[in-house]
């Protein structure tokens, strides 16, 4: 292990020189593009490609000429890079190496063959236990999802229709039935507990772990419509005070929030609160029909914040999340992510005028250890939601910040979600089931790993929690934020002693999100190609272990992917570490998606968990609906799942 850990700090020590990189292309077949290369102050643009090797595209800085390159390591301005990767002469096994300032260390990927891997080769073994009825009708569902994937507007008219079931009964009820019998056999768990159970405990026969999940979601219609409702918390004449000493603010808007949406989320507590005893009762009951797997399959339940939040609430402690991290932006003038003393007193003095009573106390908490530096994770511990109203009052001027600090009455209702999705991480605890906070789209993001980070402090403490994690985040890795937001997550559960835990996804809402930001005017948070996508889930994940190992931490990952490349990265990681994989990556996948591959998997050692949404068909349209959308590219991949079901049809015919 001491091996390990000191080959990862010499890769790191080894990029010192670099700074500033970021690439806009990777070409999984030949080579990654850098763009925005920044070393010793100079602008360039270069690919690293292979073997080895790096050739200027474009050069915005005359001076910057000296590069040169030899079989394994480069040379920059005279300053020597060693071991970029390991010399490959293998004829079917090309490396590429990866340089990103945002995790500084070196990653390498494999070239991808055009030829498929003996190891993952497309196999028909997994889909034998199928009936021949289940069999036509998954293939007659991927395919359908397919055609509907390539066709939006399709999907949008059926959401339509069904959102609008009184005014087209008939049709919803005809659309509700069809449904039932094909995609949510195929992708659902059940309408009710019991009959979960059974199915769960039938994958556990052959190894396949499951992931509870309550599905039930509204539509964009139904959101909208509950806008429209009279009865409402918040009324729209008047703004409550932030506080008994602080005066009303006339630029705070007035938010409404109807009763019946407050009601739904206090009764689905109870609803998750059966799913989470659910997955304790499965696990209990799979010792008997896999006891192989008694001291390695874990208990999992999904949980989904706007179940048991207003969305509106949420998007407004959003925002105010996100004015927070922009103050500090602005306090800070090198733009490192650390703020120096100097340069928050200057930045605090210029945005509030209560300096001279304030500072010293303020600079005590946010530096306890007089190091004269302040970085983003202190920041973000101490200007939650709940301190802006203090800190506001204060403001020289009604700027973002001020705008869109939550009022009194908001702080409550913020409070009492919290409550509610304490209520189930605590029973969780009491359980042990690992309980995994999914991720939404980005206006409501923000807010719900605040919740996520509180959470995992109290459960996940180690002294709490010695032996590993209980409360999972979740990190989309299409968003172009989320390498930052892992190291800031990493290092806020080293800095506050608790074990980390994500659920790394590649994204669900990149439609949604590109188009909002058009809408509204903004840059796409999404980035542009999926070549960006797979990089940066596969470096987010070799980072994560890394750190693991030079940290001596329990962190842990669901990694959900049906991308064989990243489940053969990861395998190959958790060898290279000497990592044991049931103590640290769960592998993860949706029902009814990549059995052969899942099959494979679990013929290396590994335990594979499916989604099992569940729930009402009428409620879980809306979720099913947004699969199919989401998941166009998934589904636009499944021609492995295709051939693998069609393969065996055809055997049993002959």
């Amino acid at each position: 292990m001491s091996r390990i850990v000191s080959s990862l700090k010499e890769r790191c020590s080894s990029l010192s020189i670099l700074r500033s990189i970021n690439f806009c292309k990777h070409d999984r077949y030949n080579s990654l593009i850098i763009s925005q290369n920044q070393v010793h102050g100079k602008e360039c643009r270069a690919y690293l490609s292979v073997p080895v090797r790096w050739k200027s595209v474009s050069n915005r800085a005359s001076s910057f000429s000296a590069i040169s390159e030899s079989k394994d390591s480069i040379s920059i301005e005279g300053e020597k890079i060693d071991q970029i990767s390991s010399p490959v002469d293998s004829k079917d096994s090309l490396s590429t190496s990866l340089i990103n300032e945002q995790y500084g260390y070196l990653s390498t990927f494999q070239k991808k063959n055009d030829s498929k891997d003996e190891q993952f080769s497309v196999e028909s073994a997994p889909y034998q236990r199928h009936s021949t009825l289940d069999l036509i009708r998954s293939i007659l569902v991927l395919k359908s999802c397919q055609i509907m994937g390539a066709h939006p507007k399709l999907l949008s008219q059926i959401e339509h229709i069904f959102a609008s079931r009184k005014i087209f009964p008939v049709t919803s009820s005809f659309l509700t039935f069809i449904i039932r019998n094909t995609a949510f056999r195929h992708f659902c768990g059940g309408e009710n507990i019991q009959e979960v159970r059974n199915k769960s405990l039938q994958l556990w026969k052959i190894r396949t772990g499951t992931i509870l999940d309550y599905a039930a979601e509204h539509t964009q219609e139904d959101r909208k419509n509950a806008t429209k409702k009279k009865d409402n918390i918040v009324g729209n004449n008047s703004v409550p005070n932030f506080n008994t000493s602080t005066p009303n603010k006339p630029n705070q808007p007035a938010r409404t929030y109807d009763y019946d949406t407050e009601y739904l989320c206090d009764k689905h507590v109870e609803i998750f609160l059966e799913c989470i005893r659910a997955a304790e009762s499965i696990s209990e009951a799979r010792k008997e029909v896999a006891p192989e797997t008694e001291n390695r399959g874990k208990s999992f339940a999904a949980l989904k914040v706007t179940s048991l939040g207003n969305p509106f609430l949420l998007e407004r402690m959003s925002s105010a999340i996100s004015e927070g991290r922009n103050l500090f932006s602005k306090f800070d003038k090198s733009h490192t992510g650390v703020i120096s003393r100097k340069d928050f007193e200057e930045g605090y003095r210029l945005f509030f005028k209560d300096a001279d009573e304030r500072l010293p106390n303020i600079l005590e908490r946010m530096d306890p250890d007089d190091s004269g530096k302040i970085d983003y994770v202190t920041w973000s511990k101490f200007l939650g939601p709940a301190d802006l109203p203090r800190i506001v009052s204060s403001c020289r001027k009604a700027g973002p910040l001020f705008r869109s600090t939550p009022t009194g009455k908001e702080l409550e209702l913020i409070h009492v979600m919290y409550n509610r999705i304490n209520k189930v991480a605590k029973e969780a605890a009491r359980t042990g089931t690992r309980l995994l906070i999914d991720a939404e789209q980005t206006y409501f993001q923000p807010a719900i790993d605040n919740i996520t980070q509180n959470l995992q402090q109290r459960y996940n403490n180690i002294d709490m929690s010695p032996e590993g994690p209980i409360i999972f985040g979740t990190h989309q890795c299409y968003l172009q934020s989320t390498p930052q937001k892992i190291h800031h997550d990493v290092e806020r559960a080293l800095r506050f002693k608790y074990h980390f835990a994500t659920k790394l996804v590649r994204g669900a809402y990149m439609i949604g999100e590109r188009i909002r930001a058009l809408h509204m005017g903004y840059p796409s948070p999404i980035f542009e190609t999926k070549a960006a996508t797979d990089a940066c889930f596969n470096q987010s994940l070799e980072y994560i272990l890394s750190q693991r190992v030079l940290q001596n931490t329990k962190s842990e990952i669901m990694l959900g992917t049906h991308n064989s490349d990243s489940v053969k990265l990861a395998m190959k990681l958790l060898n290279d570490l000497e990592i044991s994989s049931s103590e640290t990556i769960y592998f993860a996948q949706l029902l009814g998606m990549s059995d052969h591959l899942a099959s494979l998997v679990m013929t290396n050692g590994h335990i594979v968990y499916k989604y099992m949404p569940y729930g009402k068909v009428d409620e879980v349209i809306p979720y099913l609906l947004r699969r199919a959308q989401e998941n166009s590219d998934i589904f636009s991949e499944s021609s492995d799942d295709i051939y693998c079901m069609s393969k065996e049809l055809l055997q049993r015919i002959n």
